[in-house]
C-alpha cells in the first residue's frame, strides 16, 4: 500500500498525533485528499496507486490514525492526517472519499464514520463551493448525501442505495459493469471500483481539465528546453547506477528505449511551465548523460506514454493531449530529430475522449499506435490500432468493440508483419476485465482475440516478441481471489495459445509488472512494482525468470522512505539494461524520474 509523507511547506498546517505537518503545495502538480472509511474497501489500494501513477500526490486522512482493512485480502492503513486537523481544503485539487467495502453486505452502516463526522461534511461542502474535483465510489456516495451536496446532480450509485439517492434530490443511475464513472461537472461518481480501477481517475483527470478554457489547436502544442535537477543515488546489486531527474514539481517515466549508443525516455512533468502536465523526452548518452531535454504541449494535459527510435535515425513519441485536436482529449503522435528539434505533430480522434498507451515503428517505416478511443458509434470504449505513415498521415485505423470496454496497451510487428497488441478487455473471458491479446493483419483485419484471466481484474501491459516467435505478455491482476494484486507473466504460442503463466508478490499486497525484456540467454527480466509489508511503500521490483517460467530471482529497490516505482525496460547496443520509473525519495520534490542501468551479467 503506498504512502504519503506530506513536504515540510505549509499551506495548511495539520496535526498527525503529537507532530505539526502541513498539506500538499498546490503548485506541486494535483494534490489529493484521500478520505478512508472505517473499515475501507479492498480497492482502495489498487485506486490510490493509479492516481499516483497519474503523478498526483496522494494524502490520506480520516477520524482514526489507523484505518482498519475490510477483511482478509488487505492490510490497515496508518493515515497521514487525522481528519479532524485538516484546517483548510485550499492545497487540494481532488477529494476522493473511498467506501467501505461490499455497501451493506460488510457492514451495515457502511461509511458511517465518515457520515457522523461534521468535520467531513465540512470538508467536502467548502471543496465543493471551491469547485474542487469530487470522487465517491459506491457506499462513499452516502458521505456526499449527508453533506447535501448532490442536489440537483446526476450520479452514479449502488443498487442498495438507490432510495437513500433519490432522497438527496439528485438523478440517480443504477451502477453496474455497464455503467462507467459518471461525471457532472466537478463531480464524478461510480461504482465497482477494481472494475473501473483505470477509469476512475481518468475521468477525475478529466473532470480537472473542466477548469483549462481554451480553445485546442494543434498551433498550441510548442517544443521548448527543459533543465531538470539531477540526484545520483546509491547502485545496488545488478542496478549498477541510479538517478533521479526532476522539478519541485511531479515527474514521471513511462517509456524508454535504445537510441544510438545510449537511450531515450519519455513521461510527463507538472514542472514544464507549458500547461498543467506536458510530455517529456529525456534523451541520454551511454553513459547516462543527459544530452538534451525538451518538454512538448501547450495549455492543457500533455501526457507521453511511449517511444520508439525509427529507421531514419529520429524519435516517434506517442501519448495524448487536451491541448490540441478533435475533442476533450485525443490521441498524440510527434517525431523529433536526434538533436530534439520537432519534426512534426499530428492527433487523432473524435470529440470523445482518445489516447496513444502503446507504439511502434514497421519494418516498413510506417507507424503503428494503440490505445483507447470512445464515441457515440461505440458501446463502450473500444481497443484503438492505427497505422500512419513516417509522416503521421493516417492509412487505416482498426477498432476492436466488444460489448462492454477495451484498450490497447502495447503493440508489435511480427516478422510476416501481422501484429499484436496486448491490453484489456472486459466484454469476454472469465469475467471483469482480463488481459487481451489480438493479432491483427498488416492491413488492419483481425485474425484471432483471446483473453487470460480468472474472474477479477488481470490486464497486459507489455507484450515482447521472443528469438523463437513466442510472445510474452507483462501485467497485474488477481488470478485467485486470494490477493488483492499479483505480478503476472505469461508465454504464449504464435496463435495465442497459453504455454504457462506465472503470479508473483506478497500476500495481503497490490504487486505490479509493467515492463519485460529478453536476455541473451533466453530468460526474461521483468519490472515493476512491489508493496513493502513492513512499511506499506512501494519499492521498485525487479524479477528474472528463466525461458520455462521459473523464478530465477529477484530483488527489490528502495531507496529512502517513500515509494519507487518501475515503468518499463529496454537493452542498449552494448547489452546493458536501462529501467526507468519515478521516485518519491529523491529528487528535487513531489514524483521525479528514476532511472536505472542494470548490468546482466550480475543477474543470475
Amino acid at each position: 500500500m503506498p504512502r504519503c509523507r506530506l513536504p515540510l511547506a505549509a499551506l495548511c498546517t495539520v496535526l498527525v498525533g503529537l507532530s505539526v505537518v502541513a498539506a500538499p503545495n498546490p503548485n506541486d502538480g494535483i494534490q489529493v485528499l484521500l478520505m478512508l472509511c472505517d473499515p475501507f474497501g479492498a480497492n482502495t489500494g489498487l485506486l490510490w496507486n493509479n492516481f499516483e501513477r497519474l503523478g498526483w500526490d496522494v494524502t490520506t486522512t480520516g477520524r482514526q490514525s489507523v484505518v482498519g482493512n475490510c477483511n482478509y485480502v488487505t492490510t490497515t492503513i496508518t493515515i497521514d492526517v487525522l481528519l479532524n486537523y485538516v484546517s483548510d481544503i485550499g492545497p487540494f485539487d481532488a477529494v476522493a472519499i473511498s467506501p467501505t467495502p461490499g455497501t451493506y453486505l460488510y457492514v451495515p452502516s457502511p461509511a458511517s464514520d465518515l457520515r457522523e463526522s461534521e468535520k467531513a461534511t465540512s470538508l467536502i461542502q467548502q471543496a465543493n463551493a471551491q469547485g474542487l474535483t469530487l470522487y465517491a465510489g459506491c457506499s462513499a456516495l452516502l458521505v456526499l448525501a449527508e453533506a447535501d451536496v448532490l442536489e440537483g446532480r446526476n450520479v452514479v450509485c449502488h443498487s442498495k442505495l438507490l432510495t437513500e439517492c433519490n432522497g438527496t434530490g439528485a438523478s440517480c443511475l443504477r451502477g453496474s459493469f455497464r455503467r462507467p464513472p459518471l461525471t457532472d461537472g466537478n463531480l464524478v461518481t461510480g461504482t465497482n471500483q477494481r472494475y473501473f480501477a483505470l477509469e476512475i481517475p481518468e475521468a477525475m483527470a478529466r473532470s480537472l481539465d473542466r477548469l483549462d478554457r481554451f480553445e485546442p489547436s494543434i498551433d498550441r502544442l510548442a517544443l521548448v528546453d527543459f533543465d531538470p535537477g539531477r540526484v545520483d543515488l546509491e547502485p545496488s546489486e545488478a542496478v549498477t547506477s541510479a538517478s533521479a531527474f526532476g522539478t519541485a514539481e511531479s515527474d514521471l517515466a513511462y517509456d524508454v528505449c535504445s537510441f544510438g549508443d545510449g537511450f531515450v525516455v519519455v513521461g510527463q512533468t507538472y514542472g514544464g511551465n507549458q500547461g498543467t502536465v506536458d510530455a517529456l523526452v529525456l534523451c541520454f548518452d551511454a553513459s547516462g548523460a543527459l544530452l538534451w531535454a525538451r518538454v512538448f504541449g501547450g495549455p492543457g494535459r500533455d501526457v507521453a506514454h511511449s517511444v520508439c527510435p525509427t529507421a531514419d535515425g529520429a524519435l516517434a513519441i506517442a501519448g495524448l493531449t487536451t491541448s490540441a485536436g478533435a475533442g476533450s482529449e485525443d490521441a498524440l503522435l510527434f517525431k523529433l530529430t536526434s538533436y530534439g528539434d520537432l519534426l512534426w505533430a499530428r492527433t487523432y480522434g473524435g470529440t470523445d475522449p482518445d489516447a496513444g498507451l502503446g507504439l511502434c515503428e514497421a519494418a516498413n517505416g510506417d507507424l503503428l499506435l494503440t490505445g483507447y478511443t470512445h464515441g457515440p458509434d461505440l458501446t463502450f470504449s473500444a481497443l484503438r490500432l492505427l497505422r500512419v505513415d513516417c509522416a503521421g498521415e493516417k492509412r487505416w485505423t482498426a477498432l476492436y468493440d466488444g460489448i462492454y470496454y477495451e484498450r490497447g496497451h502495447s503493440i508489435v510487428e511480427r516478422p510476416d508483419g501481422s501484429l499484436l497488441v496486448a491490453g484489456g478487455t472486459s466484454s469476454f473471458g472469465a469475467g471483469n476485465y482480463d488481459m487481451l491479446l489480438a493479432a491483427y493483419s498488416a492491413d488492419g483485419e483481425p485474425l484471432w482475440t483471446v483473453a487470460y484471466g480468472r474472474a477479477s481484474y488481470d490486464i497486459a501491459e507489455q507484450v515482447i516478441l521472443t528469438e523463437s516467435g513466442d510472445a510474452v505478455i507483462a501485467g497485474f491482476g488477481d488470478l485467485d481471489g486470494s490477493d488483492p494484486n499479483n505480478a503476472i507473466l505469461t508465454r504464449v504460442d504464435a496463435e495465442g495459445k497459453r504455454l504457462w503463466l506465472k503470479r508473483n508478490g506478497p500476500r495481503l499486497s497490490f504487486d505490479y509488472a509493467q515492463g519485460v525484456v529478453e536476455l541473451d540467454s533466453g530468460s526474461f527480466l521483468l519490472c515493476g512494482a512491489f508493496a513493502a509489508e513492513e512499511t506499506g511503500r512501494n519499492d521498485v521490483w525487479l524479477l528474472a525468470f528463466s525461458a520455462d517460467g521459473s523464478k530465477l530471482w529477484e530483488q527489490t529497490y528502495g531507496w529512502g522512505a517513500e515509494n519507487e516505482w518501475a515503468n518499463a525496460l529496454c537493452r542498449l547496443a552494448d547489452g546493458r539494461i536501462v529501467s526507468v520509473g519515478w521516485t518519491r525519495s529523491h529528487g528535487a520534490g513531489s514524483h521525479d524520474v528514476l532511472v536505472m542501468v542494470l548490468d546482466p551479467a550480475l543477474i543470475p
